[in-house]
């Protein structure tokens, strides 16, 4: 599995965890625009990841108002529904690519019954 969440970071995985990893800019001058990523959790379930990614971005934020606090807890909500809409779409393509059926298949597998 592997997909983006926003510009900065990354997921993928292994057999046994989920892996979030930040995407970096290389700053060596010989390799312009070069992209790398660094690992930055191991999860064993993806809400945890999602959860530690939360955190990160709370903690990195200078929040000084209530205001503030408000309008960056709207901006993780927009981020987190937008990453488990992209998490799903990828799930959808993995399994179609599987060879396995999703709900929708099944129901046209059955009116042609």
């Amino acid at each position: 599995m592997n997909f983006d969440i926003g510009k900065k970071y990354h997921v993928t995985s292994d057999r046994d965890n989920y892996i979030l990893q930040e995407k970096k800019k290389a700053k060596n001058k010989d390799a312009k625009n070069q992209e790398y990523a660094t690992n930055i959790g191991y999860f064993g379930k993806i809400e945890h990841l999602l959860n530690y990614l939360l955190d990160i971005e709370f903690r990195n934020n200078e929040i000084e108002t209530l205001g503030q606090l408000k309008t960056q807890v709207a901006d993780l909500r927009g981020f987190v529904r937008e990453s488990v809409k992209d998490l799903e779409e990828e799930l959808k393509a993995y399994r179609i690519s599987d060879g396995e059926v999703t709900e929708g298949e099944e129901e046209e597998e059955e009116e042609d019954i």
